[in-house]
């Protein structure tokens, strides 16, 4: 909806102020045609969403979670190399959009998707990641960010309401997920272990371990006074249990997926 807005606007003011707005080069007009080609060859029916088939040729490109990695691909390629001017997103700004701005507007302060679930005042941490896409170093000597009210909402707290809320807030505590309580049965650190071994990042115990003490986690539980070994010989021992690794040194040609030094 937005992105359609969007385009919509864009469209109308160049019919409007043509004299003021840069239309785009010949370049950038065909840049903009082989990215539309480029979404048609990833279905089937060569089809393109609406948004992105209005909007791409005026330079307004889309960013969600309803995306297919291809297409998110196609558009963050687009913008980067500035075939597209606009890029309208949901929360994937936040998470998954890791791409410079020089401006960043956010439409509502309210009604936000946060940690849990919860609907309500956008959180403090996502508010900062989001406006941390204006302005990089090496990129652009300025960044600007701004996050508009609603403006039929009679609330005469609003504004301070965001002011103590998200502007003025402290942001929350950073807390590893890499091991209980934060995660269920020890996931993240057997996807861990099993990540560094298939990489040959790791290949007997003692580099597990090393490599384990360079993480946020073990630097919170020493803080604490504790130990992540265990955790680290918990998990590794289930996965030796469900043969994802094998004790011992690998042949020489066997593929990279698996090995932990016994010793």
């Amino acid at each position: 909806e937005v992105a359609a807005r969007l385009a919509a606007l864009f469209g109308d003011a160049g019919a409007a102020a043509a004299a003021r707005l840069p239309f785009p080069t010949r370049e950038v007009s065909d840049d903009r045609a082989r990215m539309l080609d480029e979404l048609r060859e990833l279905h089937p029916k060569g089809e393109v969403s609406a948004d992105l088939g209005r909007g791409v040729p005026l330079g307004v490109g889309v960013h969600h979670g309803k995306m297919t990695d291809e297409e998110k691909e196609v558009v963050e390629a687009a913008y980067r190399r500035k075939a597209i001017a606009v890029l309208v997103c949901t929360s994937t700004l936040a998470a998954g959009v890791n791409l410079p701005a020089r401006r960043v507007l956010i439409l509502k302060p309210a009604a936000w998707y946060n940690a849990g679930g919860n609907s309500g005042w956008l959180a403090t941490d996502k508010y900062r990641q989001m406006t941390g896409r204006a302005g990089r170093a090496n990129l652009s000597a300025v960044g600007e960010s701004f996050l508009l009210l609603d403006s039929s909402n009679k609330k005469l707290d609003e504004k301070q309401a965001v002011e103590r809320d998200i502007l003025s807030k402290a942001a929350s505590p950073l807390l590893s997920r890499l091991v209980a309580p934060c995660t269920r049965r020890g996931e993240n650190l057997r996807r861990f272990l099993l990540d560094a071994i298939a990489s040959r990042a790791c290949d007997c115990r003692r580099a597990l371990l090393e490599c384990v003490g360079c993480t946020l986690a073990h630097a919170q539980a020493a803080a604490g006074g504790a130990s992540l070994a265990a955790d680290v010989e918990k998990q590794l021992r289930w996965l030796v249990d469900k043969e994802l690794v094998v004790r011992g040194a690998p042949p020489a040609a066997a593929p990279a997926a698996a090995a932990a030094d016994a010793a």
